[in-house]
């Protein structure tokens, strides 16, 4: 029997018969009760032209109703949420949703996924992997193929790239929006949630580089916060490429390092706020917000 995945599919593997309809993007459903992971997520999905992302839940319970409405090709899942998390709402998106695959994305173990395929789910994806792996993975999983030469910003941009189209793609909840770099994920949330108070919608939290310059690619966000010492020694030379790859980007500097003010500033960063003075930094950036968009 085909299910409406298969018939989405189309040709596959390149085939060029010109009697064959294009294919349809895949509808996707992300659930994780991080906005950051879902808004990365939902970025990298949407430049391909392969998948659209069709509805997002913070927890097992709304994933559960949305994708019994919406009937979502797919649903990314992660596995620890509030309320109902991803293993114990899993047997009920199998039920409502019997077309969708159900593709764990965690930071947990393979191995603890096993029990998760065996009751129902599709596969597992690492979180943490970079975009282009992310994409490649997944158009495995689905039958897609995915170019891992696209132009989505984990390579050197090339003539006649289509980085100007990445703007008008990627989905944002308000005008500006921001990344955030730091190795301590209380500080990343903190650093979120002062973005929040001053209607700026943070895409992405990392604690890698790549993802990190990755990101900053694809989406040439207005602000980026970050500590320069993560998993490693202090390097302001991440300043000079933030600011090549995203010559737009306001570029603060949020770390402990008191004695590298002058040197982070003449690197070109707007602004150095001493950590742990959250409450600076948010007035900070509040001022740097309303400048931004005067």
């Amino acid at each position: 029997m085909t299910n409406r995945l298969d018939t989405r599919l189309g040709t596959f593997e390149g085939a060029t018969s010109s009697a064959s309809p294009p294919l349809l993007p895949l509808r996707a459903l992300i659930v994780d009760d991080a906005i950051s992971a879902r808004r990365l997520l939902r970025a990298v999905l949407e430049h391909s032209p392969h998948f659209v992302v069709v509805g997002e839940a913070g927890n097992g319970a709304v994933a559960i109703a949305l994708a019994k409405a919406l009937q979502p090709d797919f649903v990314l899942l992660d596995i620890t949420m509030p309320r109902l998390d991803g293993a114990s709402a899993l047997n009920r998106l199998v039920t409502v949703a019997p077309n969708a695959l159900v593709i764990i994305v965690s930071g947990t173990t393979s191995s603890a996924c096993e029990a998760l395929i065996e009751a129902g789910a599709t596969a597992f994806i690492p979180k943490g992997i970079a975009p282009h792996e992310l994409l490649m993975r997944l158009g495995t999983i689905v039958g897609r193929w995915v170019d891992s030469e696209s132009p989505i910003g984990w390579q050197e941009a090339h003539p006649g790239s289509c980085h100007h189209e990445i703007k008008a793609t990627l989905p944002h909840a308000s005008s500006q929006r921001a990344v955030v770099y730091d190795d301590n994920p209380v500080t990343r949330q903190l650093i979120t949630e002062a973005f929040l108070s001053c209607d700026v919608s943070v895409i992405a939290e990392t604690d890698t580089a790549p993802t990190l310059f990755t990101v900053i690619d694809l989406a040439q966000p207005e602000f980026v916060v970050l500590d320069i010492a993560v998993n490693g020694e202090p390097d302001t030379a991440i300043l000079a490429e933030i600011t090549q790859r995203s010559p737009r980007s306001v570029v603060v500097v949020y770390s402990p390092l008191t004695t590298w003010r002058e040197r982070i500033l003449a690197t070109g960063a707007s602004a150095f706020i001493p950590k742990p003075r959250i409450d600076e930094l948010t007035e900070r950036l509040a001022q740097l917000t309303l400048r931004r968009s005067a």
